[in-house]
């Protein structure tokens, strides 16, 4: 039996707050937005506030060996619950991209400084709840046999079956986009097709949306057999030379930053990025134009516009579990 935890929290000081330079950051956290001048400078933060990870991890495990006549049996269980809790307010500060010290001295809006451009070229920020408590459930057995059928002549077979659990939320907070089932192109009145939330979801559910037939972000994969074989065997004639080969298959589970790569994504959180024309009325006074939603207002529901500035990320809901195929053949001389 085993636990293991991993408590992690990083944040980056911020000495001069927004307010102290006039300017508006989403959902009103105090901190100025990561700014970079084309070329010359970058000050602040890539946009993110701080960082946190929570990770406890509980593991039973046992094996029995057993060894009748030619043969060595052994029998083996793994059970694994995983509890990975985090807060990654991604862009939550904001960030800006000017393309010349000039603009970031003017630092205008379009109708400012009198063209179709901001001085602040792009902008990049987000709000909502960026919280994550996922949930995982990893579950292994395997037999393997080494039969000494000759003097001369090993062989190794075994099998192992796992079950690695997908994601979930306790709080049905793990969203994707699902491009199978969304229409190519969105209209100007707007579309939720193709957005995908977890089946222990409970909040309203507008059209379009669709609430999945499992809690995972993904479906569970029950297939990943592993079959392993090898042998080792003495040469005719040679006392002290030994043909070993062997080939197997082995499953892994995929990495906890799959799942994360969901925050900042409606209808949880939101991140809007906008740049050119499109951002003409963003000012280094107030950059967010228009305004990111409270964080008190989620969960909402952004449709897919034309032209809109909604970014997403999805993961598939047909995602399997990865593997590798091992085989090798060798000769050893004592």
């Amino acid at each position: 039996l085993g636990y293991m935890r991993f408590d992690g929290y990083a944040v980056i000081a911020q000495p001069i707050n927004a307010a102290d330079v006039g300017m508006d950051t989403p959902s009103g956290l105090p901190e100025t937005p990561g700014l970079t001048v084309n070329g010359l400078f970058t000050i602040g933060t890539a946009g993110q506030p701080f960082y946190w990870q929570d990770t406890n991890t509980f593991v039973g495990q046992d094996t029995i060996s057993v060894t009748r006549g030619m043969h060595s049996f052994r029998f083996g269980a793994e059970v694994k619950r995983h509890l990975v809790d985090v807060n990654v307010p991604f862009v939550n500060d904001g960030f800006l991209f000017l393309l010349s010290f000039p603009d970031f001295l003017l630092g205008e809006s379009a109708a400012q400084n009198g063209s179709s451009f901001s001085n602040v070229f792009s902008v990049t920020g987000s709000s909502g709840n960026f919280r994550k408590d996922e949930r995982y459930n990893d579950v292994a057995g395997f037999v393997q046999d080494d039969v000494r059928l000759r003097p001369w002549l090993t062989i190794n077979a075994g099998l192992r079956y796992e079950i690695f659990g997908p994601p979930s939320d306790i709080n049905g907070r793990l969203p994707t986009f699902d491009p199978s089932i969304a229409t190519s192109t969105a209209p100007d009145d707007g579309t939720l097709s193709g957005f995908v939330l977890p089946g222990n979801y409970n909040g309203p559910l507008p059209a379009g949306v669709v609430k999945s037939g499992h809690d995972g972000i993904w479906a569970t994969n029950y297939a990943d057999i592993s079959p392993r074989i090898g042998f080792a065997a003495r040469l005719p004639g040679a006392r002290s030379l030994i043909l070993r080969g062997g080939y197997g298959i082995y499953y892994d589970r995929m990495s906890g930053d799959v799942a994360e790569q969901t925050v900042g994504q409606p209808p949880f959180s939101f991140k809007q990025s906008l740049q050119g024309a499109q951002n003409g009325g963003a000012s280094l006074q107030e950059p967010y134009e228009p305004r990111l939603p409270a964080n008190s207002d989620f969960p909402v529901f952004l449709q897919r516009v034309s032209g809109g500035g909604l970014s997403l990320a999805a993961i598939s809901p047909r995602l399997k579990d990865p593997y590798v195929q091992q085989y090798n053949l060798n000769l050893q001389d004592e």
